[in-house]
């Protein structure tokens, strides 16, 4: 009896889960993988939140599209920018590979131009497996008919082991990052693409990311935010991506 009525809290715990999976409509694809054998490869699994934002954009004429991890999720982009045609796509915690992942839900978004941020949550791979992830989505990018910019990975501080264990040894996670931002800039270089590099503003002499720019060593102060929305402004400019109201006043003038 007892085997019974675990088999029915099971199938209808299953049952639940599904329904509610088709009410965020969370692609079939991705939703499978939920229950992927752990031995069969890295999971690129998400909260059921994390779906719903694919299919839903935060404004009507997107001209900007911020791509990454936490640095990027945890962005007020609109008010760093000053303006509305900017759509957030950040998940915090997430891995390059995961984020090639995800792009498949984010085809048609007519957007002008994508900065991609990430690297540091997957930074014990390999620098070039991480350099090919940002290939995929920078060849992606492309295919949507927008600008890529390539964000090179920011340095952590000194304390950030203190609240992420895996970041305890600083200075490797530090040096691996650069050997990341070296590829990643060679790339970019090659390939005509635009880059930010946020660490010579926000690091000291030693490369650790100073304090007044820090929370905890690792994710970012509204400072910090402040010069790197100045960058971004930058690019903006020198590709004439404006709003699409200043658009619709420049084609009427």
């Amino acid at each position: 009896m007892k085997k019974h009525r675990g088999l029915l809290i099971a199938t209808i715990s299953l049952t639940v889960l599904f329904a509610i999976a088709l009410s965020f409509r969370v692609p079939q694809r991705v939703y499978g993988r939920f229950f992927q054998k752990p031995d069969s490869g890295p999971l690129c699994t998400y909260e059921l939140k994390n779906f719903k934002f694919h299919y839903q954009k935060e404004t009507a004429t997107p001209s900007i599209v911020m791509f990454g991890n936490s640095l990027i999720d945890y962005g007020d982009w609109k008010t760093i920018l000053g303006r509305e045609d900017v759509i957030n796509r950040g998940i915090a915690g997430d891995q390059t590979y995961c984020m090639c992942e995800r792009l498949q839900y984010l085809t048609s978004l007519n957007a002008k131009i994508w900065f991609i941020e990430g690297g540091i949550n997957n930074i014990g791979m390999s620098p070039e497996g991480i350099l090919g992830n940002y290939a995929e989505i920078v060849q992606f990018v492309k295919n949507e008919n927008a600008v890529p910019v390539i964000n090179l990975v920011l340095h952590i501080g000194k304390n950030a082991g203190n609240k992420f264990t895996a970041f305890k040894d600083y200075e490797t996670v530090n040096s691996r990052v650069d050997a990341l931002n070296k590829l990643l800039t060679g790339y970019a270089q090659e390939n005509g693409i635009n880059i930010i590099d946020l660490n010579p503003l926000l690091t000291d002499k030693e490369g650790l990311l100073k304090d007044e720019f820090t929370t905890d060593g690792v994710h970012l102060t509204d400072k910090a935010y402040k010069l790197w929305g100045n960058e971004i402004d930058k690019l903006l400019e020198s590709h004439n991506i404006q709003q699409p109201s200043q658009r619709a006043i420049s084609s009427n003038n």
